[in-house]
């Protein structure tokens, strides 16, 4: 049992002058220093002051005016650099705040045939970090209970932060309130996966196992490109990502890229293949966790070996309208997105949406709930804001902020979890002015096994099977991965090398089927790599780049 719980520091009434204060005690050292100093010169200061009071007059003005300004320019620098001083000034500002709304009891003393009157605040504390601030104030019957628990915006606003969280504990109210957040705000060379989550701002994380489909919102020029591709950026070191790019536009140049190749998708059939796939993978997943040997319930993908897998939808709305009309197909993916959604969570498969706005139009509200990380960049209006966060941020201010100390901001925005609510967010910097490329990072990006074949399906499929005996003469990479000992993921890579040497193998319902060329192939191309060992892709390049041998 805990006995005693540290809310932080009391708020007193000295605090409302702590800055009179210390700047009086930067004050003293100087004062000291210079009173030794005339001590030790004092006959000879005198004479001097005798000879010319109006010269040494001006000089000995001058030099208190000029440790007074010294001492403020200290001042400012510690309490805009030290947290220690950020504190006291937080209690100066609290103190304030209590004095001036008649939020005290007043004490009457005597002493001496006479009363005085002594102001004692009620029981208010502080705890301050870097990011956020944390006030609790004591309830239990204070006349000023009513008033304690309702004090969301003007703490928000008091401390020029975002209001986060109201919690009631033993009597007491706190509030925590998350401030200079454009401090905490990350270059992208920081952002990386780390045990809490994505690392997208000091003290900010997406873990999205914890926290599956992240939904992001903002208009045009707001930043929200730039953050899904600081997204992918990452995502592609760590899982499998699949790009719908209905609009066309941004996305559609990392095809030849080749951790996405094969990979974007921006043809009306290609998406909705995408999402049927991704649908088939889900269920195939859960077949596999359900039939593992150390199967358990509640246990999630990465228990049993699997990568994430991320579709990244960009603008649904535009995939949504290029459907609209085709009522089997919109039907479907509706169907397909709603089962992502639902059940994509345990069996690994994310969910990554970017749009506009989250209208109920494109996004159907019980759809939009399922989406437990929430980011808007760029503005939004108040409707556009509530549909976003949700009716925890029904009363919350969203504030409009275009620059920063006279310099244009972009990427500015809120993040929160579903149902919590919504805290200042600042995207991570991009030097697009020193050169930096996403281009550039995502040729760097090793390719990644395919989750789709790494999953060992034990039944076969009629729709396989019909393949098996139509297509006789072919042979499934499977079954040769089998019988030559080699991962079937290493072959499938293999297969790509290939593929752009431009050289074709043949598909069927997503397997690939390989006649006798392609196998003596393949078998040539093993040998070479066991001998030079060698990385499969330079192995290929030399392959293809030497003629072959006369007859």
């Amino acid at each position: 049992m805990k006995l005693f719980t540290y809310r932080g520091i009391r708020v007193q009434k000295f605090h409302e002058k702590i800055k009179q204060l210390t700047f009086a005690l930067f004050l003293l050292p100087f004062l000291l220093g210079g009173g030794f100093l005339v001590y030790l010169h004092q006959d000879q200061l005198q004479s001097q002051f005798q000879r010319d009071p109006l010269t040494y007059g001006i000089l000995f003005g001058g030099s208190v005016l000029g440790l007074l300004l010294l001492d403020g320019l200290v001042q400012v620098i510690c309490y805009r650099k030290f947290l220690f001083f950020s504190r006291l000034d937080s209690l100066r500002i609290l103190s304030h705040f209590l004095l001036d709304n008649n939020l005290y009891k007043v004490k009457k003393i005597k002493s001496n045939h006479h009363t005085r009157e002594r102001i004692l605040l009620p029981k208010v504390y502080l705890k301050r970090d870097r990011f956020s601030i944390t006030v609790s104030l004591h309830l239990q019957g204070s006349r000023f209970q009513d008033r304690f628990i309702t004090l969301e915006k003007p703490l928000e606003i008091m401390f020029d932060g975002d209001f986060m969280n109201k919690q009631f504990t033993k009597g007491y109210v706190s509030y925590t309130i998350a401030i200079d957040q454009f401090s905490g705000r990350l270059s992208i060379f920081d952002v990386k996966m780390t045990e809490k989550g994505i690392y997208l701002m000091k003290d900010v994380y997406w873990d999205f196992n914890k926290h599956p489909h992240l939904l992001i919102g903002g208009g045009t020029g707001g930043g929200k490109t730039v953050l899904l591709m600081i997204l992918i950026w990452v995502l592609a070191q760590i899982g499998y990502v699949e790009i719908l790019d209905p609009k066309r536009s941004d996305f559609v140049g990392l095809k030849q890229i080749p951790v996405f190749k094969g990979r974007v998708y921006w043809d009306k059939k290609e998406m909705l293949a995408c999402l049927k796939r991704a649908e088939q993978e889900m269920d195939k997943r859960y077949d596999y966790m359900t039939s593992h040997p150390d199967y358990q319930a509640g246990k999630k993908y990465y228990a049993y070996g699997l990568k994430p897998r991320f579709i990244v939808i960009d603008e649904l709305a535009a995939l949504a309208a290029k459907l609209e009309r085709d009522y089997q197909s919109s039907g479907d993916f509706i169907e397909y997105l709603t089962e992502l959604i639902l059940k994509g969570r345990q069996s690994g498969v994310i969910m990554i949406v970017a749009m506009q706005r989250p209208d109920g139009e494109y996004l159907k509200t019980s759809l939009r709930d399922q989406f437990m990380k929430r980011i808007s960049v760029g503005h939004l209006e108040d409707v556009g804001n509530k549909m976003m966060f949700g009716d925890a941020n029904a009363n919350k201010v969203f504030k409009k902020i275009d620059e920063i100390d006279g310099v244009d901001i972009f990427g500015r925005g809120y993040i929160a979890n579903g149902g919590e609510v919504a805290r200042e967010f600042y995207s991570p910097v991009v030097p697009f002015e020193e050169g930096f490329s996403f281009f550039e990072e995502y040729k760097k990006l090793p390719v990644l096994d395919d989750p789709l074949e790494t999953i060992e399906v034990t039944q076969t499929s009629s729709s396989d099977l019909l393949v098996e005996q139509t297509e006789a003469s072919l042979f499934p990479l499977n079954d040769f991965a089998k019988e030559s000992d080699v991962p079937i993921s290493t072959l499938r890579n293999l297969v790509k090398y290939i593929e752009e040497q431009d050289y074709t193998f043949r598909r069927e319902d997503n397997r690939i089927l390989l006649d006798e060329a392609d196998i003596a192939l393949l078998e040539e191309i093993v040998t070479e790599k066991e001998q030079a060992d060698l990385p499969y892709k330079q192995v290929v390049l030399q392959h293809f780049a030497t003629p072959p041998e006369p007859a």
